[in-house]
This record gives structure tokens, sequence and C-alpha cells, in this order.
């Protein structure tokens, strides 16, 4: 029998790592906070809250991206001609914003639950944007 100050225990560094960090919202940590937090919750096998935060890690290089995307497409979307006879360019400009604005949430969630993997789920908005302005572009062509 040793006396418990005298026994050689081995421990992990990381749940003292992931006590040092503040709980709460990951919008307020920082990206490489970010990157460090997730890094530590999968070496600690936590890989339910990993993705999670890892979901928000990728969104926060990937939702940068919209507003570009968004700008482009609109300005394709909402040139009308002087005579036509219905406006149509706000309604359609609409739509791709809803559109954009229901994927967020739905690829956040399908990421930090695991049906995606998440990088394809930070991406999805991204993706289903592009494909529906296209979408619209031509069907704005079509429309003479």
């Amino acid at each position: 029998i040793h006396a418990f100050n005298r026994l050689d225990i081995h421990t992990s560094p990381v749940p003292n790592a992931l006590l040092q960090f503040p709980t709460g919202n990951p919008a307020e940590f920082k990206v490489s906070q970010l990157h460090r937090y997730v890094r530590l919750l999968k070496e600690g096998g936590q890989t339910e809250d990993a993705k999670f935060y890892e979901m928000r890690l990728l969104q926060r290089y990937v939702l940068p991206l919209i507003p570009i995307i968004l700008a482009i497409y609109g300005a394709g979307i909402g040139i009308e001609r002087s005579r036509a006879k219905r406006n149509l360019g706000l309604t359609y400009a609409a739509g791709l914003l809803l559109l954009y604005n229901v994927f967020v949430p739905v690829s956040t969630t399908i990421g930090s639950i695991g049906i995606l993997p998440t990088f394809i789920a930070a991406l999805l908005p991204l993706v289903v944007t592009v494909l529906g302005g296209t979408l619209i572009l031509e069907l704005r062509k079509s429309e003479g």
C-alpha cells in the first residue's frame, strides 16, 4: 500500500485544458481559440461537442462569402428592361435570400448531429445559394 501523494498516476492534460476555456457562445471565441477548442474536444473523445463547435469554426470561413455571392446574383437578378411590364427582380432576389436563410440553420443542424460531414454541411448554404441564383438567372433570361 502506497500513500496517495506518492502514487504515479498518469492523466491526460486535455480535461485541464478544456477547463481553461470560457464556457459560452462559440461566436464569442476567436478563430484560433475555436480551432484549439475543437482539437481538444476531439482529443478528449467528445465527438458530439466537437462536431457542434467544428461547424461554427467552418462557418466562420464559409459564411463571409455569401454576401459577395448574393450581391453578384442580386445585381444580375435586379436588372430590368425599361419597357418590362413585370418587375419581378426584387421578388426573385428576396426568394434567393430566403433560400439562404433557410439553409443556414438546416445545414448547421445536419452537420452538428453528424448526418453529413461538417465540411460538406458548412458548404451546403453556399452551394444551394449558387445553384438557386443560377436557376433564377436562367429563369430571368427565359422571361425575355
